[in-house]
C-alpha cells in the first residue's frame, strides 16, 4: 500500500511540473511579433549581450525596475530601437527615455554622443565627444587617456619622463617623480642651489668639557652632511682651540663631504683649558678670509660647540664685534652644567642658542637651524 501511495504522489508532482512547465513556455511566446523577429534574425539573448535576463522580460518588470541601471547596455539599447523600428536621421541616433525596462522605456533620436541621456556622454574620464554623423562618434580624450571611449589610463612612467635617477608615480590620468635632493619640477628638471654661506665651526676641545660632552660636540659635526656642500653652495672650515686656537681645514680644501669627515675622525680633545676669547679673536680676525677660501658677498656663519664655561666679558664683545660685522652665530651648549647666560650673548639670536645634553645630538630644532643653513634659493636648468 504504501509503494502505491508513493507511486501515486511522484506521478502527481509531475504532473504539477508538466503543468507550469507548459504555461512559462506559453508565456515566453507572448512576445510580440517585432519583438519575435528581432530575435529570429539576431540570435537568443545569450549570444547577444551579458544584458541580465530580466530586462527583456515582462514578467520580471518588477525586478527589472529595482535592477534597471544594469540594463543600460549597447545590445539592450539596440535591442528596443530594433523593436520600435526607430528611425533617425544620418546625424543622430536612436536613445532610450525613461527606465529602460520592457513597460517603461521610451525611444526617441539623439545626439549619438548622449544615447544613454541625462548628458552623459560616451566619452569617459572628461573626454570630448565629436559627432561624426552615420552613428559614428570620435572622442578627444584629455592627457592622462586613450581608447576608443577614452576608457584607458596611460602609464606614462613606460617613457621616463623623470630625470636625475629620480623614480615614477604613475596615477589616473598622471604621473609624478619622486625627486632626489637638490632637484624639482614635474620631472626634477631643476636643479636647486642653496643660498651660498661660508659655515665656520668652532669646536672647543678645552679640558673644561668632559670626554662625553667632547664626543657629542665631535657627533654634531658629522650633521655636516645636513649641508649642501659646493664650490658655489655652502662651504664649511674648522676652527678647533682649547689654549690656543688651529684652523683644521679651511674653505678651500674642505669641499666634499667625504674629506670633512676623514678630517672630523681625526680629532682629539685637549688637555689646556679653553681660551674662548683668544679663538673668537682669531675667527674674527682670520676665519673668513680669502686666503682661508672664504667668498665676498656670501652669508657668513659660525656654528660653536661648547659647554659655555669659562666665557667672559671680553669673549662676549668679541661675539658683539662678530655680528656687527655681518656674521651669524650659531651657539651649541653640551652637558649638564653650561653656562646658559654667557651662551645667549654670544648667540645672534636667542632661538640660535641650543642646550644639548651629552651625546644627544639628535634634537629636531637644532638639526633644522643647521639644514636651513641649506635653504633654497633658486631652482633652475
Amino acid at each position: 500500500m504504501n509503494v502505491v501511495l508513493i507511486i501515486r504522489s511522484l506521478l502527481c508532482q509531475t504532473v504539477v511540473q508538466a503543468y507550469y512547465s507548459r504555461i512559462q513556455l506559453l508565456n515566453e511566446i507572448q512576445m510580440d511579433k517585432k519583438e519575435a523577429a528581432f530575435f529570429l534574425s539576431h540570435g537568443s539573448r545569450a549570444e547577444r549581450s551579458p544584458t541580465p535576463p530580466f530586462c527583456y522580460d515582462r514578467a520580471q518588470e518588477g525586478v527589472c525596475e529595482k535592477r534597471h541601471m544594469e540594463c543600460k547596455t549597447e545590445e539592450f539599447r539596440e535591442y528596443l530601437c530594433t523593436k520600435e523600428n526607430q528611425a533617425c536621421p544620418a546625424n543622430l541616433m536612436c536613445t532610450i527615455d525613461g527606465i529602460w525596462c520592457p513597460v517603461h522605456y521610451r525611444t526617441h533620436c539623439a545626439n549619438i554622443c548622449d544615447i544613454f541621456g541625462q548628458g552623459q556622454s560616451k566619452c569617459k574620464n572628461g573626454g570630448t565627444c565629436i559627432n561624426n554623423g552615420a552613428e559614428s562618434y570620435t572622442c578627444i580624450c584629455p592627457q592622462g587617456f586613450t581608447g576608443k571611449d577614452c576608457e584607458r589610463d596611460i602609464d606614462e612612467c613606460l617613457a621616463n619622463p623623470c630625470q636625475h635617477s629620480a623614480s615614477c608615480n604613475n596615477v589616473v590620468g598622471n604621473y609624478s617623480c619622486n625627486c632626489p635632493s637638490r632637484f624639482t619640477g614635474q620631472n626634477c628638471e631643476l636643479v636647486c642651489h642653496p643660498m651660498t654661506s661660508d659655515v665656520l665651526y668652532l669646536l672647543d676641545a678645552g679640558n673644561l668639557l668632559t670626554f662625553d660632552e667632547f664626543q657629542g660636540a665631535i657627533d654634531a659635526l658629522q650633521y655636516v652632511s645636513l649641508l649642501l656642500l659646493g664650490s658655489n653652495d655652502v662651504r664649511v672650515s674648522l676652527v678647533k682651540y682649547a689654549a690656543e686656537p688651529e684652523m683644521k681645514f679651511n674653505f678651500t680644501n674642505g669641499l666634499t663631504e667625504t674629506k670633512v669627515h676623514q678630517k672630523i675622525a681625526i680629532l682629539s680633545k685637549e688637555v689646556q683649558p679653553s681660551n674662548h676669547t683668544k679663538a673668537l679673536e682669531y675667527v674674527y680676525q682670520n676665519g673668513f678670509t680669502t686666503r682661508n677660501g672664504a667668498r665676498n658677498d656670501t652669508r657668513k656663519v659660525i656654528v660653536h660647540l661648547t659647554n659655555g664655561r669659562g666665557i667672559d666679558n671680553d669673549t662676549i664683545h668679541l661675539a658683539d664685534m662678530l655680528k656687527n660685522d655681518g656674521k651669524i652665530l650659531i651657539e651649541i651648549g653640551f652637558g649638564d652644567f653650561i653656562d646658559r647666560k654667557a651662551m645667549l650673548n654670544l648667540a645672534s639670536y636667542p632661538y640660535m642658542f641650543y642646550h644639548l645634553g651629552e651625546k644627544q645630538f639628535t634634537d629636531v630644532k637644532v638639526l633644522r637651524s643647521l639644514k636651513s643653513l641649506s635653504e633654497y634659493e633658486v631652482c633652475n636648468v
